[in-house]
């Protein structure tokens, strides 16, 4: 179908797929006809969306309803129909304003960039942090601020900085011996990914000897506060409430699916690990999501990395499979381009 679809047919049915997206509504052979201007007969066109069915890229939902793309039909409209858009210089300025309103702390970040990516969007913005656990252990260093208070600040491998504030119980503590902890912890852990610090710690933990070795226990202590707690990956969401305007979804039944896929995050982790397997711009069309409670959604996802090197994780924008595709891509294209290039410049801490 893809060979002998022409120039009049591949019109035809753009002009279907951007009547649906507007309208969401079948679309009819004489409404493309009336607003489109191709001069064509009704009859004519009504003979191209019978073929079109037939391929695969239209359904009749009724049988005297027009007709609406198919994921398929999405899916060819994208790669083959669909023109590269550069996103508009007014709607980049906007978005580096928006960067330098908030604070640079890595979880900031990460949280209003969803934000922003719903915002341009009118869709739900998604981000997923980078995966601390899979991070390679380059060093950390201990700083003692009050007697009940240290800064923990850990680097990876790439040169990524987060930093983590400790309570502590011990009110004699000084910054010699914290020296004497990271000291000990770089030595032994570095060049580990997080993961299998992780391990480590918790095994050299359990062992007799370290309840003896002062020292040893009180470092493995505070790398277990700072490099153990806290591993579970964060997605931020915003804008879920945006499924709200589009009719498609007015029923409480699918409304419930989707606010309790959203809610258990973890659900969200499958598409955006399967995003970052290839760097740059990944879109998932309806069924392709494989996700049951939102099968009438597309994702538009991308990677962003740290220094042109490190993939860190994945963001995009999470909608209808009407969505508006032309304006949506250039959007996370740009937001991922600007992510990366922003947490090459600043000094984000999570």
């Amino acid at each position: 179908m893809k060979e002998s679809l022409n120039d009049r047919n591949k019109k035809i049915f753009r002009s279907i797929v951007q009547e649906y997206i507007i309208t969401a509504e079948p679309v009819s052979s004489r409404k493309i006809a009336k607003k489109y201007k191709l001069d064509l007969s009704s009859a004519t066109i009504r003979n191209v969306m019978a073929d079109l069915e037939e391929a695969g890229f239209l359904s009749q939902p009724h049988t005297s309803a027009g007709r609406i793309p198919t994921d398929q039909g999405f899916r060819f409209y994208v790669n083959t129909i669909l023109k590269n858009k550069e996103l508009s210089l007014v709607s980049k300025e906007a978005i580096k304003e928006k960067y330098q309103k908030f604070s640079p702390e890595f979880s900031v970040v990460m949280q209003e960039t969803s934000k922003i990516l719903s915002e341009f969007s009118q869709g739900t913005g998604v981000v997923m942090a980078p995966k601390i656990v899979d991070t390679v252990f380059r060093f950390i260093e201990f700083v003692l601020l009050r007697k009940n208070q240290i800064v923990a600040i850990f680097v990876s491998q790439s040169g990524l900085m987060q930093k983590k504030l400790i309570e502590i119980d011990d009110q004699d503590i000084s910054q010699d011996d914290l020296d004497k902890y990271s000291r000990y912890l770089n030595e032994t852990f570095s060049g580990f990914t997080l993961r299998e610090v992780r391990h480590k710690i918790l095994a050299e933990m359990k062992k007799e000897r370290n309840r003896y070795d002062k020292l040893l226990s009180k470092a493995l202590k505070m790398g277990h506060s700072v490099l153990v707690n806290d591993m579970e990956v964060e997605v931020y969401i915003e804008g879920e409430a945006n499924f709200l305007n589009y009719p498609e979804f007015a029923e409480i039944g699918k409304m419930k699916a989707i606010f309790k896929t959203f809610n258990e995050k973890t659900v969200l982790l499958n598409i955006l690990d399967k995003a970052m397997e290839n760097s740059g711009l990944q879109i998932f069309i309806g069924a392709e999501n494989e996700l049951p409670e939102l099968g009438n959604c597309s994702f538009i996802l991308s990677s962003y990395s740290y220094r042109n090197r490190d993939v860190l994780g994945t963001l995009g924008v999470v909608g209808p499979t009407r969505m508006n595709y032309y304006y949506i891509i250039p959007v996370v294209d740009y937001i991922a381009k600007f992510l990366s290039n922003y947490l090459d410049e600043e000094q984000c801490w999570r």
